[in-house]
């Protein structure tokens, strides 16, 4: 009956809110293909390539011109997470996220690897992210696949 399956319905509803499956982050935009040489200073990392998927597939998070991450409008919350292969960066520091131009989280390095988890909530359409690289000399960066960009976010 109609009555059965309405109350099957609000069971299965029930567990899901009780947090087996609670807002999952979904998978924004996966970049990839380092811009291959940044000179001396602070330069934004620009990845090559943003391919966007989910319900914001349509809108460009990650711009491939400056490095900007910025979302159309509000979400519940937004991941970053980053993955750079180079040898050349050796010291920490060097790879950081800046949000509407203050500094709100370093990279770990790990020999010839740096790797990030940001994660902020309540993520407005005009806070604007961006990962920056500073060094005192300039350095090669390792471009490929191997280098990579990955914006997740709960709409």
């Amino acid at each position: 009956s109609s009555l059965a399956f309405g109350m099957q319905m609000q069971q299965g509803f029930g567990s899901i809110v009780g947090g087996i499956l609670k807002h999952p982050l979904k998978l924004i935009s996966h970049t990839i293909g380092l811009n291959a040489s940044l000179a001396t200073g602070k330069q934004p990392l620009v990845f090559a390539t943003a391919n966007s998927s989910g319900d914001l597939s349509r809108d460009p998070i990650y711009y491939t011109t400056n490095g900007n991450i910025q979302f159309p409008h509000k979400v519940k919350s937004m991941n970053i997470k980053i993955n750079i292969v180079d040898s050349g960066i050796n010291v920490e520091g060097d790879i950081f996220i800046e949000k509407n131009g203050a500094i709100v989280c370093y990279a770990n390095k790990n020999a010839s690897f740096a790797t990030m988890d940001y994660t902020d909530n309540d993520v407005l359409s005009t806070d604007v992210y961006c990962v920056y690289f500073n060094k005192t000399g300039t350095v090669t960066l390792l471009s490929g696949s191997v280098s990579n960009v990955s914006i997740f976010a709960e709409t």
